[in-house]
């Protein structure tokens, strides 16, 4: 275990959250629920689901570009549930580091609450500032797949933003499959998305994804561009593509629920 790695037994409980100093989430299945944040690049765990969430305040993914950064302004906070599911809740705030790309003040909270077949996140951000901002944010979510015998379902009529191959000049359109694979390089916003989608991974998971508040979907697979590891996971990624406007004080909440079928 690294130096700044901190590890936290939850009482009562045979579950353990293992943190690092960042946003790397796992949910490993097995006798144990773990849950861990992590800074490393590896995108790889057989074991079970994997996660990945990150905020970002117009496009500044503030907590993935600046260790320092993170280790200065955020900290992780343990609450037990009152079901007694393990739950933690992470905290990001504004500091210098933020202040000097984005010139607000805020309060990013994520729940992550873990269930034996299910996890569900809830992001929280604040405007401590005494002015109104604007941001959009994305959950990054990877998940443990067979690339060539993955898809999607639900996304069926949705407008499409496919960011392959400009992503600074997305082609419109509209989705007309009513399963959805990942045939190649896959990056495609799909706007005003269902609150329910549900992701066969290939290997023999079927795995529902519900959301409150995420009113887009991002699919994502680099192919080739990943070629030592594109095959082992597919993103279905909850976003807010367009901005959310926020008044001094105002709070936006939006919820994500994964569960095994």
């Amino acid at each position: 275990m690294k130096k700044k790695d901190v590890l936290i037994s939850v009482t009562g409980g045979a579950s353990v959250f293992l943190l690092f100093p960042v946003h790397r989430i796992r949910q490993v299945t097995g006798k144990d629920y773990r849950l861990r944040v992590s800074m490393d690049e590896a995108v790889k765990d057989y074991k079970g689901l994997q996660f990945l969430s990150g905020f970002s305040c117009r496009r500044l993914a503030l907590e993935q570009h600046s260790r320092t950064a993170v280790e200065e302004s955020s900290q992780a906070l343990f609450f037990p549930s009152q079901e007694g599911n393990p739950t933690i809740t992470l905290e990001l705030k504004d500091g210098l580091y933020s202040h000097s790309m984005w010139d607000y003040s805020f309060q990013a909270l994520y729940k992550i609450t873990l269930d034996k077949n299910s996890l569900t996140t809830e992001l929280n951000v604040k405007n401590t500032d005494e002015k109104p901002f604007s941001f959009g944010t994305t959950l990054h979510t990877y998940f443990n797949a067979f690339v060539s015998g993955a898809s999607v379902r639900g996304l069926k009529g949705c407008k499409t933003l496919n960011k392959d191959p400009d992503p600074k000049n997305p082609v419109e359109g509209k989705e007309e499959r009513d399963t959805v694979t990942f045939p190649g390089f896959v990056d495609c916003i799909y706007l005003d998305a269902p609150e329910e989608l549900h992701l066969d991974n290939g290997l023999g998971d079927s795995i529902t994804i519900k959301n409150t508040n995420w009113s887009d979907t991002v699919l994502w697979n680099p192919h080739l561009t990943m070629e030592s590891c594109y095959k082992d996971f597919v993103c279905v990624e909850n976003a807010k593509i367009g901005q959310v406007q926020l008044q001094p004080n105002e709070t936006w909440t939006a919820v994500q629920h994964l569960s095994l079928v």
